[in-house]
């Protein structure tokens, strides 16, 4: 990822309040990245063997850049901090809200 977007990412920190904003910057970055068609197209069909040239680079297009939005995703969310004082079940819970959410 080009700096400008790890800055944008880390002035808008997801804390729990801030959900709405937090949700528009990484939309923001996953147009600016071009992967969010990762998230709005249904992942294409293997192909078979025999299949067209663009249509096995579509398929390997759509996964290799799914499992790199899934790594960032997770990394992103291991490296999320809980409140201060608050209980782990309530955090899982409260990210578990952010997944069904979004």
């Amino acid at each position: 990822m080009a700096t400008a977007t790890l800055s944008l990412l880390a002035t808008d920190k997801l804390t729990g309040e801030n959900y709405a904003s937090w949700k528009n910057t990484i939309n923001m970055i996953l147009i600016i990245e071009d992967l969010r068609f990762v998230l709005m197209e249904e992942c294409p069909l293997i192909p078979p063997p025999t299949a067209a040239q663009n249509i096995r680079e579509a398929y390997e297009h759509w996964t290799q850049d799914n499992e790199k939005l899934r790594h960032d995703t997770l990394k992103y969310i291991f490296n999320s901090r809980m409140k201060e004082g608050a209980y782990v079940q309530e955090h899982v819970l409260n990210m578990i809200v952010h997944f069904n959410v979004a």
